[in-house]
C-alpha cells in the first residue's frame, strides 16, 4: 500500500570558492532503478524499488515496504568529493509510515555518512527524532549539516538510507519509507514554510542571492507552469490565488548555480471535504475549512446528481475565524426527505480550475417516537436502519442476514440507535449477541469496539455499556449482558462504534427490559460494604476478576473511577451515588450507595 505522506531533508553546501556546486540531484524520475552509481544492499526481502504516482514525473519515488521477514535494506549514493567544500547540507524528501495498530517499534529509518567510500558508517539521523503522535505517517522538513564531513581528505563521501524491520505476524506492507529526492549541493534548496495567505519560504542566514518560483494548477507538470524569477524576498503572492488552488515550487539562485526545486507547496481553496453535523430527517449543517475572505458555492441533490441539476447556494462567505488565515464555513441545508441519500458539493465561487469537494450522507428517519421498555430490536432483512430510527454517517452499517453489520471504517464513524424512554433510578437490563464477521489474530488483546448509552440533548453524558475485545469476540455469536440505571427520567440512545481497520462487527437480539420484570442478573455474588459508608467502600466480586469501578452522582456525571476494590469516599459530599462495577468477562452491574 502506498500512502501519500511527505518528508523532506536538505543537504546543502557552501564552499571556499566563490561559486556553488551541485553534487547530487536525484529525483528518481527515471524508472531505471537503482539510479546510475547508486547501490542497493539487501539483508532480507523487499528492497527499495521504483514507483510513480500516476503519470507525473516529479511524483516518482524510491519506496520500501515491510515484509514478513526481518529486513536491513540499504540505498547508498555514489561517492561524493567534498574535499574542496567547507559547509554541506543534505536535502531529502520522504514519506515515513508506521502502523501503530501493528507495533510502532518494529521498523526504523536511519541516515548515515561514510567518509571512506562505505567502509565504515556514522549515523547522523533516524526517525526517532520524529514525533509521530497518533499519526500513521509523518511529513516534515529536516536540515542536516554535513560540515564535519567536508574538507581535506573527504573525497569519498557516501550517504546511506537504511530501512530496518523485524519479523511480525501482521507486518507485511504495514510500515514503509518513500524517498522522493536526494540533493547534495552548496546552494541550499528553500523549504516552503507556508502557502496561506501567501507563499513563504525559509531564507538561510547570510544568503544574498535571489529566488525563482513556478506555480500552476494542482498536479501541474513542472516546466508548464508560470515562472517568476529574480525574487529578492522570501514571499510571493498573486491575485489568482484568491480564487484557484495552486501547486508552487521554489528554488534558490546562488551565483552561477541554481538549487534543485523545493518540495511542492499546495495552496488549496478548500482544505478538506465538507463535513456534516446535526443530520436530521429534513436538514443538516455543512461545514468546511476554507480561506479567509473567499466566497464559496454549495450545491446539493440526490446522491450522484449531475453538476448544475441540484439546489445551489451562492456567495457563502460568513465564517468563524480559524488558524493560519483559514476559516471554518457553515451552511445549513433544509427541505430534505427522511431516509434519503444525498450528495453535497462545495468549491470556490470564482475558481476556473478547482474541482468540487464533496461528501455523501443519509438523512435521519422520520420516526421520532422513543421506544418504550421492554423491547427487542428487529434486525430483520427487509428493514433498513433508517426505518428503525437509527442515524449514521457514511451510510456504512447495514442489516444483512438478519443481523446488524458494523464495518471497519474511519474513526469518526458512528451509528446511533433510536431513542429509548427510560425512568430515573430504574435499573434496566441490556442483552445483545455479538461477533466478528472476519476475525484477525492479534499478538496482544486490542479493543474492537463498544456500545455506549448516551442521554439525548446532553453531549456530556455517556456510559460504557459493552466493551468488545479480541479476547471476547470471534466469528461465532456470544451473548453479552449489562445493566444501566439512569439518574434522571429522559430519552437515551445507544452509540455503536467499530474501532478496527480490519474486521466488521455483527449484532443481533438486542433486548432491553426492566430488571424487576425479568429474571436477569448479569453479575452475581457482588458485595458492597459498608453501605452507607463514611470513609471507605469495599467491593467484593466472587468468581470474577474486577476490571473497573465508576461512581456517578444523581445527575449522571462520573465523579470517580478506579480499578481497586477499596474506594476512598472521604472527598465525596454526603448523598446518594451510583457505583458501576465491571469485571473482565464483560459483565457489569450498577448499585446505589450512600455517603454519610
Amino acid at each position: 500500500m502506498h500512502i501519500k505522506f511527505t518528508k523532506f531533508m536538505l543537504l546543502l553546501c557552501s564552499i571556499n570558492l566563490g561559486f556553488s556546486q551541485l553534487f547530487i540531484a536525484e529525483s528518481f524520475a527515471d524508472p531505471t532503478f537503482p539510479p546510475s552509481g547508486w547501490t542497493l544492499n539487501s539483508v532480507g526481502s523487499g528492497n527499495f524499488t521504483f514507483f510513480r504516482f500516476g503519470s507525473v514525473p516529479n511524483q516518482s519515488i524510491a519506496i520500501i515496504e515491510s515484509s514478513s521477514i526481518a529486513q536491513n535494506e540499504e540505498l547508498i549514493t555514489p561517492a561524493i568529493d567534498l574535499s574542496n567544500t567547507t559547509v554541506c547540507y543534505l536535502d531529502f524528501r520522504g514519506i515515513f509510515r508506521k502502523n501503530l495498530f501493528v507495533d510502532f517499534n518494529i521498523a526504523e529509518f536511519i541516515v548515515s555518512v561514510s567518509t571512506n567510500n562505505g567502509v565504515t558508517w556514522t549515523p547522523i539521523w533516524d526517525d526517532s527524532q520524529i514525533d509521530y503522535g497518533t499519526n500513521l505517517s509523518f511529513t516534515e522538513s529536516i536540515n542536516l549539516d554535513l560540515a564535519s564531513y567536508t574538507g581535506t581528505g573527504n573525497s569519498q563521501v557516501k550517504i546511506k538510507f537504511n530501512f530496518k524491520s523485524v519479523v511480525h505476524s501482521l507486518n507485511v506492507g504495514q510500515n514503509s519509507f518513500q524517498l522522493f529526492f536526494v540533493n547534495v549541493s552548496s546552494c541550499r534548496t528553500p523549504s516552503i514554510s507556508s502557502v496561506v495567505p501567501e507563499v513563504t519560504w525559509t531564507t538561510p542566514t547570510g544568503f544574498s542571492g535571489t529566488y525563482d518560483i513556478e506555480y500552476g494548477p494542482i498536479d501541474f507538470i513542472q516546466g508548464t507552469g508560470t515562472l517568476v524569477t529574480g525574487l529578492t524576498g522570501n514571499s510571493f503572492t498573486n491575485p489568482d490565488f484568491n480564487c484557484n488552488s495552486y501547486d508552487v515550487y521554489v528554488r534558490a539562485n546562488c551565483g552561477t548555480t541554481t538549487s534543485p526545486w523545493s518540495l511542492r507547496g499546495r495552496r488549496p481553496q478548500i482544505l478538506n471535504n465538507p463535513q456534516l453535523i446535526n443530520i436530521t430527517s429534513s436538514s443538516t449543517t455543512v461545514n468546511w475549512s476554507g480561506l479567509s475572505g473567499s466566497n464559496y458555492v454549495l450545491e446539493y441533490g440526490p446522491i450522484g446528481f449531475a453538476e448544475g441539476t441540484g439546489t445551489t447556494i451562492n456567495n457563502i462567505n460568513t465564517s468563524n475565524p480559524g488558524a493560519n488565515n483559514t476559516t471554518i464555513f457553515f451552511q445549513e441545508i433544509s427541505n430534505l426527505n427522511p431516509c434519503t441519500d444525498y450528495t453535497v458539493r462545495v468549491k470556490s465561487a470564482c475558481s476556473t480550475t478547482d474541482a468540487w469537494r464533496f461528501t455523501n450522507f443519509t438523512t435521519a428517519t422520520g420516526t421520532t417516537t422513543p421506544l418504550s421498555v421492554p423491547f427487542t430490536e428487529p434486525f430483520d432483512d427487509g428493514l433498513t436502519l433508517c426505518n428503525l430510527g437509527y442515524s449514521q454517517i457514511f451510510n456504512a452499517a447495514t442489516i444483512t442476514n438478519n443481523e446488524l453489520r458494523l464495518p471497519a471504517v474511519s474513526a469518526n464513524y458512528f451509528l446511533n440507535s433510536r431513542k429509548m424512554a427510560l425512568q430515573g433510578n430504574q435499573e434496566y437490563a441490556f442483552q445483545i449477541d455479538a461477533r466478528t464477521v472476519f476475525s484477525v489474530s492479534f499478538n496482544d488483546p486490542i479493543q474492537l469496539g463498544f456500545i455506549k448509552v448516551k442521554r439525548d440533548g446532553d453531549s456530556s453524558f455517556e456510559q460504557n455499556l459493552f466493551d468488545f475485545s479480541s479476547n471476547s469476540l470471534n466469528d461465532n455469536f456470544s451473548n453479552f449482558s449489562a445493566v444501566f440505571t439512569p439518574m434522571v427520567t429522559d430519552n437515551y440512545y445507544l452509540e455503536f462504534k467499530n474501532l478496527t481497520f480490519t474486521t466488521s462487527l455483527a449484532f443481533k437480539n438486542l433486548t432491553v427490559t426492566e430488571t424487576l420484570s425479568v429474571d436477569f442478573n448479569p453479575l452475581t455474588n457482588v458485595s458492597i460494604f459498608p453501605n452507607p459508608a463514611t470513609s471507605y467502600l469495599k467491593i467484593q466480586v466472587s468468581n470474577e476478576v474486577l476490571k473497573g469501578i465508576e461512581i456517578f452522582d444523581l445527575t449522571g456525571k462520573k465523579i470517580m473511577e478506579s480499578n481497586q476494590s477499596l474506594i476512598n469516599m472521604e472527598n465525596l459530599y454526603p448523598g446518594v451515588y451510583f457505583v458501576k462495577i465491571e469485571v473482565e468477562s464483560g459483565k457489569s452491574i450498577t448499585k446505589k450507595i450512600i455517603k454519610l
